[in-house]
């Protein structure tokens, strides 16, 4: 298997963790400017907000250890337990990358979804929020990273917004009736 050196996986790890927060200000932009669903929106935001704070945080731990860049050290980062070299491997790397992937659709979704961009439905809305959030949970269950996400609560909000869609698109499909 293909095995990046140190020096590489640090510096593309450290890329991708700032793409990742890159994507996440933007997302938070949209939601603070969202015409509709920004329950939907703010749902997705708290999903990547956990992810992006709780990577920084683990770099933060690994550059901060700098001076020790060549030694094999082991350290625990509070219960994910692994080490940091594991966790700066190749598969990770690629993780993180399908991850931003997943984080990009996100932001796409949400963009289109806040402005009504895009035709949906009902059912639309909530079979692409359940892919999304799905792909996500497998990405970062695949790093081994731990964010506390309230799925029912994300269901509440969720049924809420897909509820209020649906009753302003029942009076806009009304409204050009009547014309």
């Amino acid at each position: 298997s293909f095995s990046m050196s140190k020096e590489t996986s640090l510096k593309s790890v450290v890329t991708i963790v700032d793409e990742i927060f890159q994507a996440y200000e933007r997302m938070r932009d949209i939601c603070k400017f969202a015409a509709y669903n920004r329950r939907i929106c703010d749902a997705m935001i708290r999903r990547v907000y956990s992810v992006v704070f709780k990577l920084r945080d683990m770099l933060k731990i690994r550059i901060n250890e700098d001076n020790k860049f060549y030694e094999n050290m082991k350290f625990y980062i509070q219960e994910n337990h692994f080490t940091t070299w594991e966790f700066y491997s190749y598969d990770n790397y690629f993780t993180m990358q399908q991850l931003l992937n997943n984080i990009h659709d996100m932001e796409k979704f949400i963009d289109e979804l806040s402005h009504l961009r895009t035709y949906f439905t009902g059912k639309s809305i909530e079979t692409t929020f359940y892919e999304l959030t799905k792909a996500f949970d497998m990405y970062v269950k695949a790093l081994n990273v731990k964010i506390d996400v309230d799925v029912n609560f994300e269901y509440l909000l969720l049924t809420m917004d897909i509820k209020s869609f649906e009753k302003h698109f029942d009076r806009f499909k009304f409204a050009l009736s009547t014309m």
